[in-house]
């Protein structure tokens, strides 16, 4: 994570459930500084105590969206992604409530196309519309789940890393742990963009699969 600001609106969480399963969130916050430092500590502490009192994704967020709305007087929403990693299995069962689609490569550095359903934010409906998926991840894959500070950085010349230069560098970094993924990738960020810390805050999350 790279704060645009001393404090940031992005926020990660690897949530423990229980022996067998592990929750993985990125959310977004509308708005920078303080106001959204706030409120994201809000909602990542609503999501830990829903996470643990529900195992559907879905009704996970739902939840988090009914407190949201009962204690956001300025409109404050939010973009996130909570997901289960069914351990044994590594299936990944999400809820995608507008925020940037996750991303999955093979143990070859192919991308696994996934396909995009509705997914609006919370803070802003009563019953929003969420995206629900469910990802096999296959021995040696990457998950990759991340802000849309990464894909909109921008270069001198005006243009967007975007999902591009991430489905460029990615398969060439896949040696690497999940760390050291995170680490090169906003490492190329710092190199071809311009100061990215002044722009948007920079959240990237990634499972690695170990190769059966």
């Amino acid at each position: 994570m790279v704060p645009a600001r001393m404090v940031g609106g992005d926020f990660f969480d690897v949530i423990p459930l229980d022996s067998e399963h592990l929750g993985l969130a990125v959310g977004d916050i509308s708005g920078k500084g303080i106001p959204a430092a706030l409120f994201m500590s809000l909602t990542c502490s609503l999501l830990r105590i829903e996470a643990q009192m529900c195992m559907s994704p879905n009704r996970v967020l739902q939840q988090v969206n009914q407190h949201m709305l009962a204690i956001n007087a300025q409109g404050i929403f939010v973009t996130l992604l909570y997901g289960i990693l069914h351990l044994p299995t590594c299936d990944f069962t999400y809820a995608r409530a507008g925020h940037e689609l996750p991303l999955l490569w093979d143990r070859r550095g192919a991308m696994v196309p996934i396909n995009q359903g509705i997914g609006q934010p919370l803070g802003l409906f009563k019953k929003p519309l969420l995206d629900r998926k469910k990802l096999k991840l296959s021995p040696g894959s990457t998950l990759m789940l991340y802000s849309d500070g990464v894909t909109e950085a921008q270069d001198a010349s005006g243009e967007f890393f975007g999902l591009d230069g991430m489905q460029q560098i990615v398969p060439g970094l896949l040696e690497h742990t999940a760390q050291g993924l995170c680490d090169q990738i906003v490492d190329e960020l710092h190199s071809c963009c311009l100061d990215i810390q002044k722009t948007d805050d920079i959240t990237l999350l990634a499972l690695k699969v170990l190769p059966g």
